[in-house]
């Protein structure tokens, strides 16, 4: 019986000695701490903004080119008459205050409508007060916004943005790259100097320039002009005034421009000829 109750004092033993040294070593084991989940924030998708597209086509006729980037039209489905000006175009100015350019300008708008006087127009907002904006295309299919800024006839503007603008803003750079029209006539400056007051022509025809009327027009015993335009000629620096001529108090398609030379302004020479 005593050996039993050593065997069994020591198996006890023995047996508390392993939980011990097991509790021991689990409590030395660092802890796995659990791993943190990264929560990944889905962007929000921003929707592109949409492209405004002008309105749908509409047909006009042609009553008067009035400058670079605007023409006077009456429209054929109901008779309006309204004055549209070319969006994303600008001309420069050939009537009021002339700019370099202003006149090639307002010149190539009369060629082309000249031959294309039934036009499409795709407006690019409502008509107010006799006015709007819009994209012009001829009869032959010509879209006259762009080539007019592809051409150097005129800037390109971002007033107004639609599916055509990048178009016409890629003609731009096209038109600078190749120095065509004004980006080569005009430099970096849009308007011309002022010298002196030959821009508003109220001076009337130079004296010089209506002999040589008079001597053109043998039959003719009295010349007067209206004025019409001033232009700056940056390259030959010298303004050309622009007049149609009344013959005999008959206002008539002959025009007379005439060339004074700057700083001084003086006359140099004067050209007739019919429109």
């Amino acid at each position: 019986m005593n050996v039993r109750r050593k065997i069994s004092s020591v198996i006890t033993i023995v047996l508390l000695l392993s939980a011990f040294t097991f509790l021991h070593l689990h409590a030395q084991t660092p802890t796995a701490t659990p791993e943190t989940e990264t929560v990944t924030s889905t962007p929000v998708s921003v929707l592109p903004t949409a492209i405004p597209t002008p309105l749908p086509p509409r047909q006009a006729v042609v009553k008067s080119s009035l400058d670079g980037d605007s023409v006077e039209v009456v429209f054929t489905d109901n008779g309006q008459i309204a004055t549209i000006h070319l969006a994303n175009v600008d001309a420069p100015e050939s009537v009021k205050e002339a700019e370099c350019f202003g006149r090639e300008s307002s010149e190539y708008a009369v060629q082309a409508y000249q031959g294309n006087p039934l036009i499409s127009i795709e407006l690019a907002g409502e008509i107010e007060d006799g006015e709007g904006t819009g994209y012009v295309h001829l009869a032959d299919g010509t879209f006259l916004n762009l080539v007019t800024v592809l051409f150097g006839y005129a800037r390109y503007d971002d007033t107004i943005q639609s599916v055509y603008s990048e178009k016409i803003k890629d003609a731009e750079v096209q038109s600078k790259q190749g120095k065509t029209g004004l980006w080569r006539a005009c430099g970096q400056t849009d308007a011309p100097p002022k010298p002196c007051f030959l821009f508003s022509g109220s001076g009337g025809i130079d004296s010089a320039s209506k002999r040589e009327a008079l001597a053109h027009f043998e039959s003719v015993s009295d010349i007067a002009g209206q004025f019409r335009y001033a232009y700056y000629d940056p390259v030959q620096n010298e303004v050309i005034l622009t007049w149609q001529l009344s013959l005999d108090r008959r206002m008539s398609n002959s025009y007379l421009d005439e060339y004074f030379r700057l700083p001084d302004c003086s006359f140099d020479r004067s050209v007739i000829y019919e429109k």
